[in-house]
């Protein structure tokens, strides 16, 4: 844990302004946040000339695939969306998309891929599960690391990445807030034993729970794997714990097996999770009914503003079959942030194929509080570490269905909120 704190404590100084309010698949396609685009394939309005190249890298198999099994081609009917409607800035544009499995050695050779082979300006919506494995490397080669696995460390360490939603505090945060705002007060952790990233989230919760948001702890943890035969053990230890809420750091076909075994044992926690677990067959199952997730974007479930409901109607035409996958969820949003985001930059850079990627940071830099016409919190990028993004989402599974209690409004941490959760990093 004490890896993401410098970053975080510096940028949590300033968060009062932010919460003021593997195999290989390419397409061409790349605007600023368009609302307004078609959805009807079409060639007529695909730009000319050499593409500008970006790339992406995701666990999109291995154990971590029910959850971003589907990033790749969201990803790839993301770019089509974007040259059907114009391009960048007049530009058309090529996605390449990698997947490393879930392996870092393979991820590590695709980063490299990407930047000497491909000769990408940025890497966009980036679902790894091991990017730390390239971290270092994009860093030493100024290449531009936009979204969008906000539970990375690298997210919240790494001036080569730029957050495109909600990072590990502020979910950590928006969880132990929703438990504590449903009655919940002992807190089961089962992070996942696959990934580092998984190890933040216990220390996070028990400081948060206790210092922050208050009256909220852990009673038990207990790493778990998506091979593990069994999590009965699990169930009952947390039982006899007293756990009233189950954070199973996870993939979402994971996190369903926990709630089911607990069941069997007559034991039903209320799931508590992030929204990079969620599975959309979640809402047929009794025993997942009333979970909580919290998103670093928009709920899925809400289409109450352009800019979702423009995300939905482009990936049934342009990524068909994206949505009725049970791999599905979240994160599928989250990517599509990330290469918005990219395409802002894009335009207000007004790049072309013989940008760099000190082109494409220049202008992220121009972001200042940016939403993406509501797609991300608020979002400000400065050159060095990356400030923390303090507002979050929340999606909920009640009666068969997903859910947006709070609509498309982020809740943000409030300056009280923002100085204790510096307390909270700070004492790692």
């Amino acid at each position: 844990m004490r890896r993401i704190v410098v970053a975080a404590l510096a940028a949590m100084l300033g968060i009062g302004a932010l919460t003021a309010c593997g195999s290989t698949s390419s397409s061409t396609g790349a605007s600023a946040s368009g609302a307004t685009g078609s959805t009807k394939p079409s060639a007529a309005n695909t730009p000319p000339g050499t593409p500008i190249v970006i790339g992406s890298i995701c666990s999109c198999s291995g154990p971590q695939a029910s959850s971003v099994g589907q990033v790749s081609k969201t990803l790839e009917g993301w770019a089509a969306w974007k040259n059907a409607n114009g391009g960048i800035d007049g530009h058309p544009a090529k996605m390449i998309v990698l997947d490393d499995g879930g392996n870092a050695t393979t991820s590590a050779k695709e980063a490299k891929q990407l930047v000497e082979q491909e000769k990408v300006v940025a890497i966009v919506g980036e679902m790894s599960i091991v990017d730390t494995a390239w971290t270092k490397y994009v860093e030493a080669k100024g290449i531009p690391v936009i979204g969008a696995a906000l539970y990375n460390t690298s997210f919240l360490t790494s001036p080569a990445f730029f957050p495109t939603g909600a990072q590990t505090p502020t979910l950590a945060y928006g969880l132990v807030n929703q438990a504590k705002q449903a009655g919940r007060s002992q807190i089961g952790v089962l992070p996942c034993a696959e990934a580092p990233a998984c190890a933040q989230f216990s220390p996070l919760i028990a400081g948060i729970g206790a210092k922050v948001v208050g009256g909220v702890s852990v009673a038990y943890e207990a790493k778990v794997t998506v091979t593990q035969p069994s999590y009965t053990a699990n169930c009952l230890s947390a039982r006899s714990k007293g756990v009233d809420g189950m954070v199973v750091v996870e993939n979402a076909a994971t996190v369903m097996r926990v709630a089911d075994q607990c069941a069997q044992q007559g034991y039903k926690p209320q799931q508590m999770n992030l929204s990079a677990t969620v599975g959309r067959v979640w809402a047929t199952n009794a025993n997942m009914d009333g979970a909580v997730a919290i998103e670093p974007n928009p709920p899925l479930a809400d289409t109450s503003i352009p800019a979702t409901k423009q995300f939905h109607a482009a990936l049934d035409t342009y990524a068909k079959g994206v949505s009725s996958s049970d791999e599905y969820n979240e994160d599928d949003l989250w990517a599509w942030a990330a290469a918005e985001a990219f395409a802002l930059a894009g335009k207000r850079a007004h790049l072309t194929a013989k940008s760099t990627p000190a082109d494409v940071k220049r202008g992220l830099y121009t972001f200042r509080n940016e939403t993406l016409d509501g797609l991300t919190p608020p979002l400000t990028y400065k050159p060095g570490p990356p400030g923390l993004v303090g507002c979050y989402f929340v999606t909920q599974v009640k009666g068969g269905g997903f859910t947006a209690p709070n609509g498309a409004k982020p809740t943000c941490l409030t300056p009280s909120a923002a100085k204790a959760m510096g307390a909270v990093l700070k004492a790692g």
